[in-house]
């Protein structure tokens, strides 16, 4: 009868998102980040009954763990602050002292962080009987505190963080195997146990119950040199696990990318049914139900399957699956050089057209000696280079007058093709007319770097050329005359535009401009659209996940939090997208808002030149 309704509950004054147990007491996340501890407090440092725990200015936890008589939480910065007893040095603090017993002296702000090296936070922490252990950012694993049996992994009995110069970059990870790094970790009474990126699970210190799963002949293990690494045996927990590893890698160069967002996707519809993210080795591991997928991966632009894409299946184990990611996108690489001499023309735009629309795709501006257009549609393009100062006229590769009569340039996909322009050198008129006016986005507001090109209106010839400043301003000298004028976005994601509301192709019904002028305005409209939002968890501001907006045809854009609470996936064509919320280490994946599955997701709908904003609020970790 004790149990039940008859249950009292923890008078705690608010929400708890997260619990842990200690030997001797007990403690509490509560749902605005605040920690409640109560139970055996002593002379080793306890709180307080039902008392929130002083972390730090401005500091909330994210995570908690308790072990044999002292706590750690992972903070809100991904800090780690340890409290409570400290007889062998697990608050990772350099000395023995306990902290915890007057929370104005040692707590707080005066309680500070565990060193964990040179640029390093936490994932993760787990606090043991008399050690604790942490997940580090780059899926290392570190311990300090008891030894007396190799559950630091160190392969010695001798206790680290005791004293000063052990902590920090001093303290060497845990040696888990070659090429190996961890996904989570846990400290036991005096053993611990790691599960890596492969998804193979490691244990290291006292055996004699078997906690190691090694069986019950080995005493301990992680004790003597040579124990660790490539040596340290697998726990066979053959048939409890299955779905898809791997390596994911740039085609190009071979080179392991870490941070990739991987997706496992289900072969006849493409629906998502795992996620993950590698680590600083490229390695990934998603859980997966038996059957048969595919493995896409995305990062920086490049994104790839595995194969072509090629199904992998999943039956009792975990079934290889290496990922090569490609731009999908091809460069033009040459130079724009005068006719007569053949130097180089400082400051030359080149612009590349679609071949079969004659649409802008991208431009850039020579500098020194060479140019580079980047992010092109494996197709043909023409190449147009243009002197904005109307010292030479424009030419199409190689050096024709129109892109009718030029060369189209073959662009492949993740490959540099080279091909240069010659412009003929002519004496430019004297300029003494200004055209002014501002280029805006639909809204009102101002956009820079579009390049304004000022063509004669009898007979189209290019006069000059000028760029709209931060505030979308612009201003250019011409000779006296009637122009045409028209709006290029060299990075593309507007559309180009004749003065007077003219796609590229409306330039016999652009509206002519008559130098002087000003109050020349274009507004363009962005073909893309936005989403932003502010990632929280329980309401307070969270990080270090990544963000995928999941269209028809799978992943169409990410955005990785490092630090920060928002992101911003831009680019989105006009459409409806789902958004997952990605969670390293293990990985955990939520779909906007609050849905277990993709099926279960909320669409999100981006608008041309719009930002849908959305709050995304994750679920504290089961």
């Amino acid at each position: 009868g004790e149990m039940g309704d008859a249950l009292p509950a923890v008078p705690l004054g608010r929400p708890a998102v997260a619990i842990t147990a200690g030997l001797l007491h007990t403690c509490a996340l509560l749902d605005d980040g605040r920690v409640s501890c109560w139970g055996y407090g002593g002379a080793s440092g306890g709180v307080g009954a039902f008392g929130t725990v002083p972390l730090g200015t401005s500091r909330t936890a994210i995570a908690l763990s308790a072990g044999g008589g002292h706590t750690c939480a992972l903070l809100d910065d991904h800090t780690v602050k340890c409290w409570g007893a400290n007889g062998d040095g697990q608050l990772g603090l350099g000395d023995l002292a306990p902290r915890g017993a007057s929370s104005s002296a040692d707590m707080g702000d005066n309680l500070p962080p565990v060193d964990l090296g040179v640029g390093r936070t936490a994932l993760g922490v787990s606090a043991g009987a008399s050690s604790t252990c942490a997940l580090l950012d780059d899926h290392t694993v570190k311990c300090w505190g008891a030894n007396g049996f190799g559950q630091l992994g160190q392969g010695g009995t001798a206790r680290l963080g005791d004293e000063p110069g052990e902590l920090g970059d001093d303290l060497p990870p845990v040696a888990l195997g070659t090429g190996r790094t961890a996904l989570s970790v846990t400290s036991g009474e005096r053993h611990t146990c790691a599960v890596r990126d492969d998804r193979g699970l490691r244990c290291w210190g006292a055996n004699p119950h078997g906690e190691l799963g090694i069986g019950r002949g080995v005493e301990r293990v992680g004790d003597d040199p040579g124990e660790m690494g490539d040596a340290l045996p697998p726990v066979d927990v053959a048939g409890t696990g299955r779905g898809v590893t791997g390596v994911v890698t740039d085609a190009a160069t071979g080179a392991a990318i870490p941070e990739a967002l991987v997706g496992v996707l289900a072969a006849p519809d493409y629906a998502p049914v795992g996620t993950g993210v590698t680590d600083r080795r490229g390695r990934f591991g998603v859980d997966t139900p038996a059957g048969s997928y595919l493995v896409y991966a995305v990062a920086g632009g490049r994104s790839g399957f595995h194969g072509e894409p090629t199904p992998v299946t999943v039956t009792a184990a975990y079934a290889p699956a290496d990922v090569e990611t490609r731009t999908g996108r091809g460069v033009i690489e040459g130079r724009v050089v005068d006719g007569t001499g053949g130097a180089p023309i400082a400051g030359a735009w080149v612009l590349a057209t679609d071949a079969a629309t004659g649409d802008p795709a991208r431009g850039t501006v020579q500098v020194s000696d060479g140019f580079q257009v980047t992010g092109l549609v494996a197709r043909p393009h023409h190449l147009i280079a243009i002197d904005p100062t109307g010292a030479h006229p424009p030419r199409a590769h190689p050096s024709a007058p129109t892109p009718a009569g030029s060369v189209p340039v073959d662009v492949m996909a993740d490959a540099v093709t080279e091909a240069d322009v010659t412009l003929p050198p002519t004496t430019p008129a004297a300029t003494t007319a200004a055209l002014s006016g501002r280029v805006d986005l639909d809204g009102g507001s101002g956009r820079s770097g579009v390049w304004v090109l000022a063509f004669r209106a009898a007979d189209l010839a290019f006069v000059r050329g000028t760029v709209s400043e931060n505030d979308g301003r612009w201003l250019l000298w011409v000779p006296p005359g009637e122009y045409k004028v028209a709006f290029v976005d060299p990075d593309g994601t507007l559309p180009m535009e004749w003065y007077g509301d003219q796609g590229p192709g409306g330039v016999a019904d652009a509206t002519p401009v008559t130098a002087p002028r000003n109050g020349v305005v274009a507004a363009l409209t962005p073909t893309t659209g936005t989403i932003r939002a502010i990632v929280t968890r329980n309401g307070i501001p969270w990080s270090h996940v990544w963000v995928a907006a999941i269209g028809p045809h799978g992943v169409a854009g990410t955005d990785a939090l490092r630090g920060v609470d928002d992101y911003t996936i831009g680019g989105l064509p006009v459409g409806t997208y789902r958004l997952a919320f990605v969670e390293p280490p293990g990985v955990r994946t939520e779909y906007w808002s609050d849905g277990p599955t993709y099926a279960l997701a909320d669409p999100v709908t981006v608008t041309a030149g719009g930002t849908t904003t959305v709050s995304g609020d994750l679920a504290a970790p089961p």
